[in-house]
């Protein structure tokens, strides 16, 4: 076993789509680490570009860092579920202890898709002698059946996880996580999460929810959280680490409060001169006669801010419930989603605003003729 006493383990997980945005999360995390050179970036994936491979080792080369590629079988976790166009690198995460084991009792794992705020040392120094993982509880869980846990029981968020590789060696938690998911992988919404919760369910402990600041938080109040108003407002105003997880900053029309942060730890990449795909459609669509948004739930409120902000008009809302046609939403009506069939397309812009929906309902536009990017887009941005 290796002397880890002066070195902080960090695991990853990506594939090409996300690199990107991998080298975004180690750029904040060494510009906020007191000792970069302490820590050493372990990459997990199926295999990486060349050039993508060579501006990771650039960026931790520039800060005095290490970094190491372990490649695995993607067939392996290919039979897997996956959901809300998520791919199956999230489940290369379940072969952490059989790559590690012998090398550390200890370890870090990030998401890509986060940025880091504060000295990482302070999330290292978390004890987990007595634990598997420690990580920060996963808000508004109800599925306790799918999972085979407790009613009632806490579950946490896997995108931020310290973890005892002891344990989770000891726990057998890859091949129970793998066992759960060939039975249940139908079922599951979460992913590897999922997994992981339904075996680890009484072995972590929680972590102060400002070291991952999770998109649902952001949207909710304090009582609902079952949070104080100061621990709110901690967690809201000075995250550790801010996690987009849900619609990403990478979009154009994404609304995220921390966007900013993302493109600021962007410009100092190799991929300093990235353009969101959804930009040059978006722009186009805003300037369309006829401005719809598909959806009248919380994500029609943020679309029609984020409108509203850009000094755009919306003609009228449409929503598949039945129920709501006829009524006022934001002082405009609410119509089925045949009235669109009315409009002259060349001058009608569809705004889907739902995250986990947007996949069914692309479907369903594209069933009554229309394109994507060309009449409808993601209102807030997606995954």
């Amino acid at each position: 076993m290796l002397d880890t006493s002066n070195m902080i383990p960090i695991i990853v997980v990506t594939d090409d789509n996300y690199a990107q945005h991998l080298g975004v999360m180690l750029t904040s995390l060494f510009e906020n680490a007191a000792q970069s050179e302490r820590v050493q970036i372990h990459v997990i994936t199926a295999g990486l570009s060349d050039n993508n491979t060579s501006k990771l080792m650039e960026i931790t080369g520039l800060y005095g860092a290490n970094i190491e590629f372990l490649t695995v079988d993607p067939s392996l976790y290919s039979g897997f579920g996956v959901r809300n166009r998520m791919s199956h690198t999230a489940y290369y995460k379940l072969a952490i202890p059989e790559l590690f084991c012998d090398r550390f009792e200890k370890c870090i794992f990030l998401d890509c898709d986060i940025i880091i705020k504060a000295d990482i040392e302070e999330l290292w120094n978390i004890d987990v002698s007595g634990t598997a993982v420690a990580a920060v509880k996963q808000p508004f869980f109800t599925r306790h059946d799918q999972l085979n846990i407790p009613d009632g029981s806490s579950t946490f968020n896997s995108g931020v996880m310290v973890i005892n590789l002891r344990q989770w060696v000891e726990s057998r938690v890859k091949e129970r996580a793998i066992e759960f998911l060939k039975y249940n992988s139908h079922r599951i919404v979460f992913h590897d999460q999922d997994a992981l919760n339904a075996v680890l369910n009484d072995n972590w402990i929680e972590v102060n929810p400002r070291w991952n600041q999770l998109t649902s938080f952001l949207y909710a109040n304090h009582e609902e959280l079952g949070w104080s108003q100061k621990q709110w407002s901690e967690v809201f105003d000075s995250p550790a680490i801010v996690h987009y997880s849900s619609t990403k900053p990478w979009y154009y029309l994404n609304d995220h409060p921390y966007k900013q942060d993302y493109y600021d730890y962007l410009i100092k990449t190799p991929w300093s001169n990235y353009i969101p795909p959804d930009q040059e459609p978006a722009l186009q669509l805003m300037n369309k006669k006829t401005i719809v948004v598909y959806g009248t739930g919380s994500g029609g409120d943020r679309v029609h801010a984020l409108l509203t902000e850009r000094g755009r008009s919306i003609s009228y809302f449409v929503d598949s419930n039945s129920v709501k046609w006829g009524q006022a939403f934001h002082e405009k009506m609410v119509c089925s989603p045949e009235t669109l069939l009315r409009e002259d397309q060349s001058e009608l812009a569809i705004f889907i605003a739902s995250y986990s929906y947007y996949t069914e309902i692309a479907k369903s536009l594209e069933g009554l003729g229309f394109r994507e990017n060309e009449h409808f887009i993601a209102g807030f941005g997606r995954r």
